[in-house]
């Protein structure tokens, strides 16, 4: 059997290039699995650093929104304040 096969090998003229059409194709289906792993780990990549950056902008936001309570909080406080000094100031004024 083996012999008869090493036989039509031999007398088969085609025989070498069908090896180098099944080498190529082997190897361009390599190449091919190579750049789908590649490519598949950058879009990981990509979509770990958008999970990364939206998750600082919520921080972000959630801190400029508080800030801003905060900020905004501490000016109606000194206004109130400023209000109060005036206005004992003002009757100091008056009553003097």
């Amino acid at each position: 059997m083996v012999e008869q096969l090493v036989e039509e090998q031999n007398l088969d003229p085609l025989f070498p290039e069908k090896s180098n059409v099944e080498e190529v194709r082997h190897y361009l289906s390599e190449a091919k699995q190579n750049e789908i792993n590649y490519l598949t780990t950058m879009l990981e990549t990509a979509e770990e650093q958008k999970r990364s950056i939206t998750s600082r902008l919520e921080i972000l936001k959630k801190e400029r929104h508080d800030f801003s309570d905060a900020a905004a909080t501490d000016i109606v406080n000194k206004i109130r304040t400023g209000n109060q000094k005036y206005n004992t100031n003002n009757n100091i004024g008056f009553n003097s």
